[in-house]
């Protein structure tokens, strides 16, 4: 259990709450997390022997050893209370736990839980499938998903499919059984800005809409609705600059209006360089 990087046992790594998540959360490989400290008599029996089959299997897996006493933080967010205390973790998720003392022989059994499973060869199989066929990728999903109830890969990975494929019900489903596992992850939060807008601007035809914001120069809702037309047909920039000219031409609601639609096309382009371009102008605008 050594406290310094040079003599610790291969594959082997201490970790801090300042390298946590680049090397657990962000690891090629499996990471096998092991919260331990120097005056627990089970860790010092335990240690040796995660850090034994770290070496054994060569970098497939690798283990990250935390010691509580130095890293409460770390300890608190993953509610160890009792150590040793392992924590297995596969793309940056957990995968499965378990407190106290293991022999050789149950500890290789535990770490079969780092093998890919039928669930894991479904979501590949589908990540591959999904550029080009959407629907067959979302069936795949759906096979994992039985395979692994809950699974958020796939449940995020059919959403995106519904999204492609226009099936917004099921999208707006999808996000859903993601959000009770609690905060949606960046790409699903950004996926539901973009169900919003679409369901928002898709009830209108976009040439429909092209058509009557033409006839009716100075009607706000006219050109709202053109903007929230362009935003659900994906052609953001026209979106921002109808929606900036509402903002620019009419006061009161209609300019409330216009920042509104704004601001949800900013959400679904997150660092794109329109929305520091527009979110200038809209200040502007606004002040």
């Amino acid at each position: 259990m050594s406290a310094d990087a040079s003599s610790a046992p291969p594959h082997t790594v201490d970790v801090t709450a300042a390298t946590f998540e680049q090397t657990v959360l962000r690891s090629p490989v499996p990471v096998v997390v092991d919260f331990w400290a120097p005056w627990c008599g089970p860790c010092r029996t335990l240690g040796p022997l995660l850090e034994g089959l770290a070496a054994e299997a060569n970098g497939a897996w690798t283990l990250a050893k935390v010691d509580i006493d130095q890293e409460q933080q770390l300890a608190a967010a993953f509610r160890v209370s009792s150590i040793p205390h392992v924590i297995a973790f596969a793309d940056g998720r957990p995968v499965d736990q378990f407190v106290g003392l293991k022999t050789e022989v149950e500890l290789r059994a535990w770490l079969q839980c780092l093998a890919p499973d039928e669930a894991d060869h479904r979501l590949a199989e589908a990540a591959q499938l999904e550029p080009d066929n959407p629907a067959a990728a979302a069936i795949r999903y759906g096979l994992a998903l039985d395979l692994r109830p809950g699974f958020p890969e796939a449940t995020l990975g059919l959403a995106r499919c519904a999204m492609r494929t226009g099936e917004l019900e099921e999208a707006a489903a999808a996000l859903a059984e993601l959000e009770k596992r609690g905060p949606l992850p960046p790409e699903a939060a950004k996926l539901k800005a973009e169900l919003a807008l679409r369901q928002s601007g898709g009830a209108t035809d976009l040439e429909e809409a092209r058509a009557a914001a033409e006839a009716a120069p100075d009607d706000p809702t006219a050109q709202l609705a053109l903007a929230d037309a362009l935003a659900a047909a994906g052609e953001y920039e026209p979106a921002l600059q109808t929606a900036l000219s509402v903002v620019e031409r009419f006061p009161g609601d209609p300019r409330d209006a216009g920042k509104a639609a704004m601001l949800r096309v900013f959400e679904v382009l997150g660092a794109d360089p329109l929305v520091s371009e527009y979110r200038r102008r809209l200040a502007s605008a606004l002040y």
